[in-house]
């Protein structure tokens, strides 16, 4: 039952997320909830400041479409992509979030330009 509900709450704070429907993803948080963006070196503590962050986006939402959501019991990943609307090829985007009871305790996203195969890995990869 945690793993399905753990999909559940995982899938609808991604969905959330995509749809820029804030009210919905700051519902699926815990009050002392943290995210992080690794990458950026910072972390947002506290539900107040998390969609503080979101709130406060001075540009038009971006868009967030999800290809996979994996994982079990408490921690769930989502891979994606993120477009800024620049004009750029979107990014990667990848979301670990951790479960808490029917909350999320932890998210982190990380994100990450496309970058051209290897050659040397030719001859064992397939294309994505």
């Amino acid at each position: 039952m945690l793993s399905s509900d753990g999909r559940h709450i995982a899938e609808s704070a991604l969905e959330a997320l995509s749809a820029w429907d804030l009210d919905s993803y700051e519902s699926l948080f815990h009050d002392d909830a943290v995210e992080g963006r690794p990458q950026l070196r910072e972390h947002f503590v506290g539900l107040g400041n998390i969609m503080g962050m979101y709130r406060s986006l001075p540009v038009e939402p971006p868009t967030i479409e999800w290809s996979r959501i994996r994982g079990g019991g408490t921690l769930w990943a989502g891979e994606g992509t993120i477009d800024y609307g620049t004009g750029d090829p979107p990014d990667r985007l990848v979301a670990i979030l951790q479960v808490e009871g029917a909350k999320i305790r932890r998210s982190d996203y990380y994100f990450a330009p496309y970058l051209d195969p290897i050659a040397y890995h030719a001859p064992w990869s397939e294309p994505d």
